[in-house]
């Protein structure tokens, strides 16, 4: 199990990408990763619909490319759910 506690305004996606990452810099083949507001008492149980050797190689192609996204076009672009 993975927990990620913030304490912002608002959760983005930017926060789920970050949670997500540490779940696999983790070493977990499939964590449960849990994201935890503190200003907002939310709870998020995240998931990744693809792998999470595919989900760091998006990440780091679309880096390294010219054309960078923001999080929410990544997520779009990408085709996943979290």
């Amino acid at each position: 199990v993975v927990y990620e506690i913030k304490c912002t305004n608002m959760l983005t996606d930017e926060h789920k990408i970050q949670a997500l990452l540490y779940g696999y810099l983790c070493g977990h083949p499939s964590p449960t990763i849990y994201l935890y507001n503190v200003k907002s008492n939310e709870l998020l149980e995240l998931e990744c619909s693809m792998s999470y050797e595919d989900f760091l190689r998006c990440i780091i192609e679309s880096k390294l490319t010219s054309e960078a996204l923001d999080d929410s076009s990544f997520i779009e672009a990408h085709k996943f759910s979290i």
